[in-house]
Order: structure tokens, then sequence, then C-alpha cells
């Protein structure tokens, strides 16, 4: 599919959308030593911030995407991505969606988990943004009587899972599932 370009909604002549998920701004309306970084946000979707009549504003991409390729969405509608790649924004991946619709396709695909989140039972991931190669840490800890009680943190998800199976086995724990029965 060849790459066409399209202006964001609510930012003719400004900036520039194609159909790849790729941003710029408007070749016609250029700025020296504008670059506009693909982020992150905290549910996983890229987005770039924007300038809009003096104010910024941050745009998830998905969401420009639709706005400028398909007729009748509108910003805010909800969005499927076909093969769960939450960065995948070619509008080919990208359909419009429902609530209802949008949960039950994320249920049936093997997606990733959520930032912060591990497929482990009591293990959650932290990144230690501060180097110039951030690490990812595997946390192992358990909630007990409202407290929280931190077991350790370690490289690999598999260990912290492993950590936290021990440390149930050792308190006598019946009641909760193992990440490893």
């Amino acid at each position: 599919m060849k790459e066409k370009w399209k202006d964001v909604v609510e930012a003719e002549g400004i900036y520039q959308i194609s159909n790849k998920g790729n941003f710029q701004r408007n070749p016609a309306n250029p700025r020296k030593n504008a670059k506009y970084p693909k982020l992150m946000n905290k549910g996983g979707y890229q987005y770039v911030s924007i300038y809009i009549n003096g104010r910024r504003i941050n745009k998830t991409i998905h969401q420009m995407v639709m706005a400028a390729f398909k007729k009748g969405f509108k910003y805010g509608m909800h969005i499927n991505h076909d093969d769960g790649d939450k960065t995948n924004n070619n509008l080919s991946n990208l359909e419009m969606s429902n609530p209802v619709h949008n949960n039950t396709h994320a249920h049936t695909l093997p997606t990733t988990t959520k930032p912060g989140k591990s497929k482990y039972r009591n293990v959650s991931t932290r990144t230690d943004k501060r180097h110039k190669n951030p690490k990812t840490v595997y946390i192992a800890g358990v909630k007990i009587n409202s407290k929280r009680h931190y077991i350790g943190a370690f490289k690999n998800e598999v260990d912290a899972a492993k950590a936290v199976d021990t440390y149930l086995d050792r308190i006598g724990d019946t009641i909760r599932l193992r990440n490893f029965p």
C-alpha cells in the first residue's frame, strides 16, 4: 500500500498524518528544527504533542489516522486495532468500534499486557528510565490483610513469579492460586 498523506482534522494546513500512521508538519508550512517524536501514553497508545491556536494538545496517532481517512469518524469514538498491537496504526489495521466489540476483541487476542503489568500473579514491572538504556525490573509482592509485602526485584518475570510461589508456600497460604501449580 502506497503511503498517502492528509491534513490532521482540526489542524488543517499545519500538520499531516499518513495512512501508515506517520506524522509530520505540512511541507507547505515548514518550521525549522520541528521534531515530533511519537510518545507512549499509559494505555500503550502512541501520541504526539502539537500546538493548535497556541495551545498544546496531545493527540493519539490512531485517532488522527481514522479522523483523516474514514468518513463519519469523530475524535473520541472507539477504535479497534485488528492485530491487537496498539503501536500498529496502519489504516488497514484500524476499524471503528464500540465499547462492547472493542472489549470482546481484546479478550480474544493474545495481546501483550499493559505497561506495569505482568502475565503472572503478584508480579508487576518497573522501568528505570534514568539510565541511558532503560532496564525493566520485575517486582514480586503479595497483599495480605490490606498490607503489601515486598518480596524482591528480579531481572526476569519467571524468577519473580517463582519467588511469589515460594513465599506463599513458606507462609502456608493455601487459598491463593500459584503461578506454577
